[in-house]
């Protein structure tokens, strides 16, 4: 059986179960036979990333746990993203990016369904590894769950909101410089706190001000470069305001 680039053996997988997908559980069911491809618990991507010893408890596996999968959540794409690399450097075979999930403990803080709210542009996700898919894969088909407006949708509004002020305070900074001069990504925090004093980019979703930076390249709002002598990150327009 072809599932993305994996050829797997058996046509019945493990889902996720908040509580009981662990290793040991895993293991026991494979002794029983037929199981192929078996997914983890769900996964904090931030906490992956911080290396948490209970996010890495969550993905061990071993020899006999083959192939594995894991499931991601998380409230920053970015996060996911990096996440997903990691995993895929580690030899995990599959990803399940949990969008779908409406229980209310994982939609808060922005996290499942209110990283794409439906009836809005769903946000940019990882690129390469992607949801339900082995790496690396294609989007997820499935259709979203329709979400109240609450506080997915705030979570959302807050995202795109400092999407927007990054954007635009970036644009006034290369048009007083006439497009000349160069801008750094220091530069643009330091205008963006002028503009809105209370700025605060983890408020709105993303642990650091170069993570808000990456998310708005990942958009097309601008272009960053890191700079390797002076170790900062040099923003431009993007292309096709470049051209």
């Amino acid at each position: 059986m072809r599932f993305g680039s994996l050829t797997l053996k058996s046509n019945l997988f493990l889902s996720p179960l908040a509580g009981y997908t662990n290793l040991p559980f895993r293991l026991a069911l494979r002794e029983i036979g037929g199981l192929d491809l078996a997914t983890t618990d769900l996964v904090n991507a931030r906490s992956l990333l911080e290396q948490n010893p209970k996010a890495l408890k969550l993905i061990e596996t071993a020899p006999a746990d083959q192939p594995p999968a894991v499931q991601l959540f998380g409230a920053v794409p970015g996060d996911i993203r990096d996440a997903a690399l990691l995993l895929e450097s580690m030899g995990i075979a599959a990803l399940a990016n949990d969008i779908g999930c409406p229980v209310r403990r994982v939609c808060r803080g922005g996290r499942g369904p209110a990283l794409t709210p439906a009836r809005r542009p769903a946000p940019p996700h990882a690129r390469g590894p992607c949801l339900n898919t082995s790496l690396p894969g294609a989007p997820d088909k499935r259709a979203r769950p329709e979400l109240p407006r609450g506080e997915a949708s705030v979570a959302y509004d807050h995202w795109q909101k400092a999407l927007d002020r990054v954007g635009t305070t970036f644009g006034a900074l290369n048009v007083e410089r006439g497009g000349q001069e160069k801008i750094w990504g220091s530069m643009i925090k330091q205008a963006l706190k002028r503009r809105n004093p209370g700025f605060n980019e983890t408020y709105h979703g993303f642990r650091s001000f170069n993570s808000l930076l990456e998310e708005a390249a990942i958009r097309g709002l601008l272009r960053r470069e890191h700079d390797e002598k002076s170790g900062g990150c040099l923003v431009t327009p993007p292309a096709t305001d470049a051209a």
